[in-house]
């Protein structure tokens, strides 16, 4: 990352190599998405909504995003400019 950010002439003061991504989130970013959703799920709405299959096929991705969103709030509150690296999306087949 250093390497790439050299490259890029972006001239930074922190760098920090984030650990445990793949942990939980907190119970209170679980909560707080179960919030967001409710009145799209299914049988709450006709026209948009979300199936309780679709929640659970894409429960690990939901948490990642989640702890994600953790970790960037935790440790980039006062940052002027973040710069991750992600994953390739994978192709639909």
């Amino acid at each position: 990352m250093a390497t790439l950010l050299k490259k890029l002439r972006i001239d930074y003061s922190t760098l920090i190599m984030l650990q445990g991504v793949t942990n939980r989130p907190r119970e209170e970013a679980i909560l707080a998405h179960a919030k967001m959703l409710d009145g799209f799920l299914e049988g709450q709405n006709d026209q948009c909504f979300v199936s309780d299959a679709e929640r659970e096929k894409l429960k690990d991705k939901t948490y990642l995003h989640l702890r994600l969103r953790e970790m960037l709030k935790e440790h980039s509150r006062k940052a002027s400019l973040i710069v991750m690296s992600l994953p390739m999306p994978r192709q639909v087949g």
